[in-house]
């Protein structure tokens, strides 16, 4: 799950591969209220993420 506070949150899969180790890559589409604000996310900002669920 991917969130930022007061705009909501998604299940977003995680798309980087297991050896890159340091850091996560998702892939998102832009359809939304949430998306949109990650897409506007600029380097530093911070967004929370739980999981993995499944």
């Amino acid at each position: 799950m991917l969130s930022l506070p007061e705009t909501g949150e998604a299940m977003i899969s995680i798309t980087s591969s297991p050896t890159k180790k340091g850091f996560l890559e998702f892939c998102v589409r832009k359809v939304g209220r949430l998306t949109n604000a990650l897409h506007d996310l600029t380097v530093g900002e911070q967004l929370l993420i739980r999981g993995p669920y499944g």
